[in-house]
């Protein structure tokens, strides 16, 4: 391989030596594309317990070796720290919705939905997630929940603090025996402080708002019990009722109360465990019924994602 500028000589542009000995090469350089030229770092002859070579960037003529990419430097033993780390990155992460969101930052990813079945039926199987992360995040180990729902090119960011210790509880509130914590089924019903929502869908945004969740695999009626403000006790919207053990028709839904010029429902996702067509909606519904509930609407969206995050 003909790197440019390197020579015949032990540097930048050297010949392995396929199945031949064990000295051994850990060398990056760069040969083009700026001023310089040669090694960034090498680390040579770590096979056969002989003392290895180190260096960062080119070799000094006052250091003994073979050229510049420090060859039998056997150097080693002059460095007190010798660390080496190496990583990774997810480019494609870095063009996520979230990542343009600065609310977002600091949050990990604990559930991704990457497609929103129109029908789901999740009293017989839980979600298919894409992204299951909630075994390895410890109780007690957030202070925030937030979701993230994209409906074609609408979306919305919701992040609040906290209603569970326990992220397996923050997933879709299905009515299969392996949702929630394998053990009994999510229901939270409840006021939720510290809301920021970051949306493009006019009207939704804000921080600080008061908010209130209504997660439950369940019928629900409308009777405001919980007395959230402004909401009805006669009509759907983001004052409910579960009826605790009656029926599956289930519900996922995020509202703001107070707190701003915004009241009413963040995102909806109803009807998630029949396998009749789902409701899905980001903002109040246009109609009486502003929580979504009995839309049917799923399949008017080709995009239908949803995250959950901790932070």
């Amino acid at each position: 391989m003909q790197i440019p500028s390197a020579t015949n000589a032990w540097d930048h542009g050297d010949k392995v030596e396929l199945n031949n000995g064990s000295f051994g090469s850990m060398q990056i350089h760069i040969n083009g594309g700026g001023s310089y030229f040669g090694t960034v770092f090498a680390f040579n002859h770590f096979n056969d317990g002989v003392i290895s070579d180190l260096g960062i960037g080119n070799k000094p003529g006052n250091v003994g070796g073979l050229g510049p990419d420090w060859s039998l430097s056997q150097n080693a033993n002059s460095y007190s720290v010798r660390k080496m780390k190496v990583y990774v990155s997810d480019v494609a992460q870095e063009s996520t919705l979230e990542s343009t969101i600065s609310d977002a930052a600091g949050f990990n990813l604990v559930y991704e939905l990457e497609d929103i079945p129109i029908k789901p039926a999740f009293a017989l199987a839980p979600p298919a997630y894409t992204i299951d992360n909630s075994a390895s995040i410890p109780d007690w180990s957030f202070s925030r929940v937030a979701y993230l729902l994209e409906l074609d090119d609408k979306y919305v960011w919701v992040s609040m603090g906290t209603f569970t210790d326990d992220a397996s509880q923050i997933g879709v509130p299905c009515l299969h025996p392996l949702c929630g914590d394998g053990h009994s089924h999510s229901v939270f019903n409840q006021l939720v402080g510290n809301v920021n929502v970051v949306s493009n869908v006019p009207g939704l945004s804000g921080n600080n708002y008061v908010g209130n969740i209504e997660f439950w695999p369940y019928n629900y009626n409308p009777g405001n019990s919980k007395g959230i403000p402004g909401a009805s006790s006669a009509a759907f919207d983001w004052g409910d009722t579960p009826e605790i053990g009656n029926g599956s028709f289930g519900s996922m839904q995020v509202h703001v109360n107070s707190g701003g010029i915004y009241q009413g429902t963040i995102f909806a996702f109803n009807r998630f465990n029949d396998g009749a067509t789902a409701d899905l909606g980001i903002g109040n519904a246009p109609s009486s019924i502003l929580d979504w509930s009995v839309a049917g609407n799923a399949g008017t969206y080709s995009v239908r994602k949803l995250k959950v995050f901790v932070k």
